[in-house]
């Protein structure tokens, strides 16, 4: 079996939402399968960006996944004023100073890294 590129850990990435709605898998298993615990190193926020233009639906995939996350802690991207705001919630419900980013799929690739990076610090 041939290694997986950086290409095909990043397109598993952006659908991770997708592969999360049919309720049989959770979200550090649908990471785990993407492959990128072994090669996250390698799949770059530009590469993520790449794949989200070709699919930019999967945006509000990725929008949704964060508004329905039900944790105290954690990363999260949502609409503002203007743009879209990355941050993390500490834990006390109050969330650390996000990063605003005016271009929906800059913030979307930013959020997908970190909150990937984040189960990866867990596996």
């Amino acid at each position: 079996m041939k290694p997986l590129t950086a290409e095909d850990v990043a397109q598993a990435l952006v659908r991770i939402p997708r592969a999360l709605s049919s309720g049989s898998i959770s979200p550090y298993d649908a990471a785990q399968k993407s492959g990128y615990f072994e090669r996250g190193i390698i799949v770059s926020e530009d590469l993520i960006r790449a794949c989200l233009v070709a699919e930019p639906e999967l945006v509000d995939d990725w929008l949704a996944y964060s508004e329905n996350k039900r944790t105290s802690s954690g990363w999260f991207i949502r609409p503002t004023a203007g743009g879209y705001e990355v941050g993390c919630f500490d834990g006390l419900a109050a969330p650390d100073v996000g990063l605003r980013h005016s271009d929906k799929l800059d913030a979307c690739a930013k959020f997908i890294k970190y909150e990937l990076e984040e189960m990866r610090d867990v596996a």
